[in-house]
């Protein structure tokens, strides 16, 4: 066989006659050849490790010349006459380039995760960390993780401290680390020598989080409703009453399709795949919330959601600014998921029965043994949840609010979603006699 030179190699063609594949080797260095096919010809390496035949592909014609292929064909040829196996280090040199991006990634693949829970770590993951995506996981190291934990845990655009989410961020990082340094392991050891999350632990730096208590204050709600009465976005305004009349978690609130509205019925359907618990359960709805999705209902868009987006595109988001904007003209320093605590204690305080409250809450009942007894229909929760709507309709001040809703906000929506429900305007024209 002649020697693999430039010459040589470019004057060689594929021939069908010889089969798919032709094998030519160098005279002078054993154990180095060419691979021809169809529409490739491959530099390769090959030589007996421990017993085994290995074979290793170096490059590819013309991309690697006949003399560069032939130096690194030497290099491995060397490393395998010491013993050293081609293809595992072929997967140690991947996996050392195996970025944070992949890694997730894969362990997202691997895992059966309701879409909330992807959602979050997604958040975490492309937002908390998105300088390190491109980084190769071996290259994250415990001095990286402790100064990034710093800076989550120093407060965050939307005013909260930032702690829960320094938490939940590294969390979801020390689990990607394990999964891909375990699924990666060469020779039975784990890829990377320990997690570099561990240092949090080490260091006792997790932060201790007390379980959140606030609340809209009754002598605020006022203040409160008519700041999101004056929204100049109709969408943005019925969001935040929906939240607070009905107390859905924010996610079940925005991905509401049109498909879950039953003005017939008057009900509202949460949808397993929307829900946090992962099981459907359906709300009535009170005379306040039947109005406003009826009123939404005539003046919707082909979107199929009842928040839609921009111009009608995908589904509404909310918005940093919105929510800024309703904290200084309330005066109530308040996060979303607050207005659902402030629906379940005004549904606690006026003496919702504690499986009926569990219901509207949308809680799951398994593991209790007495609710596997109790069928806790819709029309049973339709009376404890208009107490609750009335309640609330009172402590805003229906009055005055339905004077800001024609003076402010109605020219921003000719759709007359602005308006408050007649049943209001004479609930308030009743009490005020």
């Amino acid at each position: 066989m002649p020697r693999l030179t430039m010459r040589f190699v470019e004057s060689l063609s594929f021939d069908p006659e010889k089969g798919k594949i032709q094998y030519y080797r160098d005279d002078q260095i054993q154990g180095f050849g060419l691979m021809v096919r169809e529409r490739s010809m491959t530099y390769f390496a090959e030589k007996r490790v421990n017993g085994v035949s290995k074979r290793v592909m170096i490059g590819k014609h013309p991309l690697w010349s006949p003399e560069k292929a032939r130096n690194d064909a030497m290099g491995m040829l060397a490393g395998m006459a010491q013993g050293q196996d081609p293809t595992k280090m072929r997967d140690i040199r991947r996996s050392s380039s195996l970025t944070l991006a992949r890694a997730f990634a894969e362990y997202l693949e691997s895992k059966e995760l309701r879409l909330n829970t992807v959602l979050s770590y997604k958040r975490a993951i492309n937002q908390s960390l998105a300088e390190w995506q491109t980084k190769p996981i071996t290259s994250i190291t415990r001095n990286m993780v402790e100064e990034r934990f710093r800076e989550l845990s120093s407060g965050s655009m939307k005013g909260t401290s930032g702690k829960a989410n320094a938490n939940a961020t590294m969390k979801i990082l020390r689990a990607v680390l394990n999964y891909a340094s375990l699924k990666y392991e060469i020779d039975g050891e784990p890829l990377l020598a320990s997690n570099p999350v561990s240092r949090l632990t080490q260091a006792r730096s997790w932060h201790r989080l007390p379980k959140r208590q606030g609340v809209i204050p009754d002598h605020k709600l006022a203040g409160w409703a008519r700041a999101v009465q004056n929204l100049g976005n109709p969408t943005a305004r019925d969001y935040y009453f929906v939240l607070l009349f009905s107390g859905l978690r924010r996610n079940e609130a925005v991905r509401l399709e049109w498909k879950d509205i039953d003005l017939a019925s008057k009900t509202l359907t949460v949808r397993a795949e929307i829900n946090k618990g992962g099981h459907e359960y359906r709300q009535p709805l009170s005379t306040f919330l039947l109005d406003l999705f009826s009123r939404r209902h005539k003046s919707r868009s082909e979107s199929e959601y009842v928040f839609p987006g921009y111009r009608g595109k995908g589904r509404y988001y909310g918005c940093f600014g919105t929510l800024k904007k309703l904290r200084e003209e309330s005066g109530c320093e308040f996060i979303i998921h607050d207005l659902r605590r402030t629906f379940l204690t005004m549904a606690e305080r006026l003496d919702t029965p504690h499986y009926a409250l569990k219901k509207l809450a949308g809680h799951s009942m398994r593991g209790d043994i007495t609710a596997g007894y109790l069928v806790i229909d819709v029309e049973r929760l339709r009376e404890p949840m208009q107490k609750i709507t009335d309640r609330f309709v009172e402590l805003m001040e229906l009055e005055s609010l339905n004077t800001i809703s024609h003076a402010a906000a109605a020219p921003a929506s000719p759709s007359g979603c602005d308006t408050i429900p007649e049943y209001y305007l004479k609930l308030a024209e009743s009490a005020a006699s």
